[in-house]
């Protein structure tokens, strides 16, 4: 690693020191006789000290405080970059430092003869603030973060990775206008098969992704997919994704704030030993569920959603949240279903006409639930034969 990137945090620290005054007791003796007392401890409690720190550049730069502490870090197993901690962006320039001090150190973890294999790799990322800079930043900073999952997921392979990534939507020009930012793209489709990932919880700010056309995930029981644009006509690859051909052990799904532009035909989710699944896809028109183990259903904000046929005998939580006039097959199985929660639209007239139907419909299928929550939507309509109605 880059000695400056080290060394920046470890001097700022050291100077700090220097000007505080130490400590005296009741006598008037330094508390510690200048006694370095943390060094003396003993290497797994020095380990389980770094586990502590919050941000891993704040662990990363004890290598070069003294020789005592050099390459303990290699023994965190848990490393957590985050930019918005209390190492935060605050000049311009201060995201290229991240990137660069990600990769030297991720680079350095990965060239120690002996390191302690990374269990659980965090990084949040976020670059929403920065302006007409952030536009220039977006590619680099996109590209870097293809290569840390690519790290994490098949060159040094982790259990756990959570990667969030923040973009701006736009940026106020020097004429005062609002500058409407092209969404990146980032390219996941030679991701190679990983055994050992058991988490995944990507939340990449509307990036527009190719998924991995091949990977196979064996021990993957975690999936979180968030603001994502998947790449038009990638509709089958994320039905492959989640399927047990790809996630045999799959048990938790949210896909959430996604978009999949041009899905003409149904999305099928096809897994085996899915429990818990929550669906907030905005164009999706056509779903299909084969989750014979699937306890908990979420459907929220599936505002196109027109057909839905579900085959999950032992569905035991259902939420459902739409807007749309939906069908929903005769011989969906439901019976199992003992918690609902529904919502239903104020309808006055012809306003809003068939907005329930699809949601009385699934309210017919689950006659047997014990528990009903039913939550009432009151627009506020502007007419003059009207009167605004608060929102329940």
């Amino acid at each position: 690693m880059s000695s400056s990137l080290i060394t920046e945090g470890a001097s700022s620290s050291m100077e700090k020191r220097r000007k505080t005054k130490t400590p005296t007791n009741a006598g008037g003796c330094a508390a510690s006789d200048g006694v370095d007392l943390i060094s003396g401890l003993v290497d797994d409690v020095l380990v389980r000290i770094l586990e502590l720190l919050p941000d891993a550049r704040d662990v990363v730069r004890t290598h070069a405080l003294s020789r005592r502490w050099r390459g303990l870090w290699t023994r965190v197993t848990d490393l957590c970059f985050d930019s918005n901690g209390s190492l935060g962006f605050k000049e311009s320039g201060d995201p290229e430092r991240f990137v660069c001090f990600v990769d030297d150190a991720l680079a350095l973890r990965a060239a120690e003869k002996e390191p302690a294999g990374v269990e659980h790799l965090a990084i949040f990322f976020d670059i929403s603030k920065h302006g007409q800079e952030s536009e220039q930043l977006m590619p680099p900073c996109v590209q870097a973060a293809q290569g840390w999952i690519h790290y994490a997921v098949q060159q040094h392979p982790v259990k756990s990775l959570v990667f969030h990534l923040d973009l701006p939507w736009y940026y106020i020009n020097d004429g005062g206008h609002e500058v409407f930012i092209k969404n990146p793209a980032m390219n996941l489709n030679g991701l190679a098969s990983s055994a050992k990932l058991e988490t995944m919880d990507l939340q990449l700010s509307d990036v527009k992704l190719q998924l991995p056309s091949s990977a196979v995930f064996a021990s993957l029981t975690d999936l979180s997919l968030g603001a994502i644009e998947v790449e038009a006509g990638g509709g089958h690859l994320l039905a492959r994704l989640v399927s047990s051909a790809c996630c045999p052990r799959l048990r938790s799904l949210q896909l959430v704030d996604l978009t999949v532009p041009g899905m003409e035909g149904p999305l099928l989710i096809d897994a085996d030993a899915l429990m818990e699944l929550t669906l907030e896809i905005g164009d999706l028109r056509i779903l299909e569920l084969r989750t014979p183990s699937l306890r908990v259903l979420r459907i929220k904000e599936c505002y196109q959603l027109e057909g839905l046929t579900i085959s999950a005998p032992r569905l035991h939580d259902l939420e459902f949240v739409i807007q749309h006039p939906l069908h929903i097959d005769k011989d969906v199985g439901l019976s199992s279903v003992e918690r609902l929660k529904i919502q239903l639209m104020w309808s006055h007239g012809y306003l809003f006409d068939g907005r329930n139907d699809g949601t009385i419909r699934l309210l017919d299928c689950c006659r047997l639930n014990r528990y009903l929550e039913v939550c009432l939507q009151v627009p506020k309509v502007c007419h003059k034969h009207l009167v605004d109605t608060p929102k329940c």
